[in-house]
């Protein structure tokens, strides 16, 4: 039941996501050599390769700070639905409001400025 949940969320949050890294590319040029060291520090930053419990006797803002992420949600999802884990407390609303975020935004960003994008090509 959470797999196609998950998808979906996951599907809005990285349309969003790159229609706005697409928008910046086009008058911003660098940022092409930019993404991949972001997405490879956000990966290392994210719980994906080392659980939460890791962070078990750190201050309380070091978990604060890591369930404020945007992929956390989503990770606890798939967790959920792939290896029969309990759900975080917060995971689904967190997914829900990052992916609607920033899947609106991102495209409402794109759409705003693509007549200009000939402009800067």
């Amino acid at each position: 039941v959470w797999l196609p949940f998950a998808f979906v969320l996951q599907l809005l949050f990285n349309l969003g996501l790159s229609a706005f890294v697409a928008r910046l590319a086009v008058p911003i040029r660098d940022i092409n050599n930019l993404v991949p060291h972001a997405s490879r520090m956000w990966l290392y930053l994210s719980p994906v390769i080392w659980p939460i419990t890791f962070l078990d006797g750190l201050p309380a803002w070091a978990e604060s700070a890591v369930r404020m992420n945007p992929v956390f949600g989503l990770l606890s999802i798939y967790r959920t639905a792939l290896l029969d884990r309990p759900l975080e407390e917060g995971a689904v609303l967190s997914a829900v409001l990052w992916a609607v975020a920033v899947g609106v935004l991102g495209i409402i960003a794109f759409v705003r400025y693509e007549g200009n994008m000939a402009r800067h090509l």
